[in-house]
Formats: structure tokens, C-alpha cells, sequence
């Protein structure tokens, strides 16, 4: 009798293990429809586009900073395998430093701060503190000192998943869908797009996208001497810079070096994209008139028109000033700009899963038309 007790009460711990991993086994299925959607996608027409796009990304961290184990040598590997052109370090401030920098002939590698601001948020900065970004904040204004805005931050995102049925999910993706993990975690927050809205309503300020990156979570086994024998990296340096990049558009004579990024990113002649859904090359924002052609963060007068180019179809949704003005969608468009305004852009999948519902592709820095001509 006790022994088929046993039996019985094995049978159902088994069909409830079976049954708990019901809720991971739908999300790898998920992850699966989203990657056949994403294939399935018409093949992009490359197309060539008035300005050289040169990505890179901002807001990361290693081990002169702490929180991190990270070196710069892997940062600059992981930024070289990805296809990054420029690295915005933003390290915490620690006394003393004794780091030396690295420089790398194929990554512009710029080392800046993290700070915390008193009341509310922090300040990402550049070395000559020349550009600063307004970032994981609260309050609804951007403080005079910012010329950025960070809309997007990877970590936060990650956080905002911080439990054990994620830590499960992540398990589950690891083995079978890597890549497609990400979009179990990414959530936009769109009352930063306001706080963005309503700044850009009294003066320019660059949106930019941060993968807060510290190469901090998993496990590593090494012996006394710090020869590795088993490591299992969660947020490893690469998988972060394959998320979501910040993309300068420069003119195509323009060398790519400190000076000319911190120069784009100030101007804010950049467009954020979530690079693991596709692709951006071919895509292109910007405004033509008799005297040429102008990138975001540009002012021109009214009466220009505004290019929207992809290489594939897409829904181009164009805000005015914060609120929707047009809604297309196709790879091509001319719209006339006869009304001030900061003209942004927010490029979306069409007929996506609903994972994909209200998230963009690319998120472009607006084209400011004057008031008057």
C-alpha cells in the first residue's frame, strides 16, 4: 500500500513539473513566431542615403568603475562583433583611478562619467563634459544642463523583469532562442517620450538610447590564480550591444572620431534602432530644400520637404510637436513641412505579433522647421 502511494504521488509531482514549465514552453513558441515573422519580412531594397551611418552605443561601464568585472579590451571586442564604430563609456566615479585607457584604431572609444543628480536622475557625460544626457530619472523636466535625453535603457527594462519566472525563461531561451530573450524583457516607456515631447516644445534635445551595460550577471568558476574553468554570462558586453544602438548620421567626408561624435550626438543627427528586429541600412529621415539636404537635428525653413525612405515596408509614424501628423505605409514617402515644428519619427513592423504591439524599430531625432522663413 505505501509503496503504491509512492507511485501515485511521483506520478503527480512529475505531471505538475510538467505542467509548470507550460507557461515557458508558449513563451519559446512565442519567440519562435516572432523569429518566422521576423524572416518572413519582404527582402530589403538596400538603397544608398545622403549621410554615412555610423553606430555605436552609450552608457556602459566595466570594472574602473566597479560594479563590473568587464575590461576594456572586452568592450572593444564586443563593439568590433557587433559592428560598433564609437563606445560612450560612462563609468561611476571612483578614487583612485588607475585604469588606463585603450584606444583602438577600428573604435572611437570615448571615456565619460555616470553621476548621480541631486533630487532626481542621473547625468551620463562625455570626458570634456560637453554633451550630457539625462538619464534613469523620475521628475518630468530636463534639467537645463542635459542635452540628451535617455529614452530607452536596456537595464531598466531588464529590471523591470528581475524575478525567478524570468530567470526560468532566460534558461529556456539560452539553450534554444538566444537572441529572441530580449523581447521577453523589453518594455518602452512611454512617459519618457512625453517628458522628451514636452522639452522639445521650448528647445532641442537629443534622444538617445542606453544599453547601461555592465557584464555583471552570471556565474564564473576559476581556479586560485584566475585561470577560467566554467563561465555562464548573462548580460555579457555583446548580447547588450546587439539590442539597441544609437546610429550618427555624418556627412559621407566626415572622419568618425571623438570630436565628430560628440558633435553628431549634440546636434542630435542620430536615430535610436532595436537592431535585433532588422537591419536599418537603406533607411534614412531627413529634409530636402533648394539649399541641400539636412539630417535630423537640422533647422530648416518651412515648405521643405521630409524624406522617409526603408528597405522594407514599414509604418512611418510622423509626430509634429508631440502629437501623430502622419501615419504611412510603404518604404518611400516625400511629405511636404509647411508648419513649425520639431518633425520626429517612430518606424513599427507592420501587422506585427502582439509582442511587437506600440514598439518601434527606429526612433529618429526630430527635423525642426523654423517659424518663420
Amino acid at each position: 500500500m505505501a509503496k503504491e502511494k509512492i507511485h501515485l504521488f511521483l506520478k503527480i509531482a512529475v505531471i505538475l513539473l510538467l505542467l509548470l514549465q507550460l507557461p515557458f514552453v508558449f513563451e519559446i513558441l512565442e519567440s519562435s513566431w516572432l523569429r518566422s515573422y521576423l524572416d518572413s519580412q519582404p527582402a530589403k531594397a538596400y538603397q544608398e542615403t545622403p549621410f554615412a551611418d555610423v553606430k555605436g552605443v552609450i552608457h556602459v561601464h566595466s570594472a574602473a568603475g566597479g560594479h563590473s568585472r568587464g575590461t576594456y579590451p572586452q568592450i572593444i571586442e564586443a563593439a568590433k562583433a557587433t559592428g560598433m564604430k564609437w563606445v560612450l563609456m560612462t563609468e561611476h566615479p571612483r578614487e583612485p583611478f588607475i585604469f588606463n585607457k585603450i584606444y583602438d584604431p577600428d573604435v572611437v572609444m570615448l571615456y565619460g562619467w555616470e553621476e548621480d543628480r541631486e533630487g532626481d536622475g542621473r547625468i551620463l557625460r562625455d570626458d570634456e563634459s560637453s554633451f550630457l544626457i539625462f538619464s534613469e530619472f523620475e521628475e518630468k523636466a530636463v534639467p537645463e544642463e542635459a542635452g540628451g535625453i535617455e529614452i530607452f535603457n536596456l537595464a531598466e527594462s531588464a529590471s523591470a523583469h528581475n524575478d525567478i519566472y524570468t530567470w526560468i525563461s532566460w534558461l529556456y531561451h539560452n539553450f534554444l532562442k538566444p537572441d529572441m530573450f530580449f523581447f521577453q524583457i523589453w518594455e518602452i516607456n512611454r512617459e519618457r517620450f512625453d517628458v522628451w515631447d514636452s522639452t522639445l516644445a521650448r528647445r532641442h534635445v537629443t534622444a538617445t538610447a542606453g544599453i547601461d551595460a555592465h557584464q555583471n550577471l552570471g556565474l564564473i568558476l576559476e581556479t586560485a590564480t584566475g585561470d577560467e574553468i566554467f563561465s555562464l554570462q548573462v548580460d555579457s558586453y555583446e548580447t547588450s550591444m546587439k539590442s539597441v544602438s544609437n546610429h550618427l548620421l555624418l556627412p559621407e567626408s566626415e572622419e568618425v572620431n571623438e570630436a565628430s561624435v560628440v558633435k553628431a550626438l549634440k546636434k542630435g543627427s542620430s536615430y535610436i534602432c532595436f537592431d535585433l528586429l532588422a537591419n536599418p541600412s537603406g533607411f534614412s529621415f531627413h529634409a530636402e530644400n533648394q539649399g541641400g539636404v539636412f539630417s535630423p537635428g537640422s533647422t530648416v525653413l518651412p515648405g521643405s520637404n521630409l524624406r522617409l525612405l526603408s528597405p522594407m515596408p514599414v509604418k512611418f509614424r510622423v509626430f509634429q510637436s508631440g502629437r501623430l501628423f502622419r501615419e504611412l505605409e510603404g518604404t518611400d514617402f516625400t511629405l511636404p513641412a509647411n508648419e513649425p515644428g520639431a518633425y520626429r519619427l517612430e518606424v513599427m513592423m507592420i501587422d506585427p505579433p502582439y509582442m511587437l504591439k506600440d514598439k518601434p524599430w527606429i526612433i529618429t531625432n526630430p527635423i525642426y522647421v523654423a517659424s518663420t522663413p
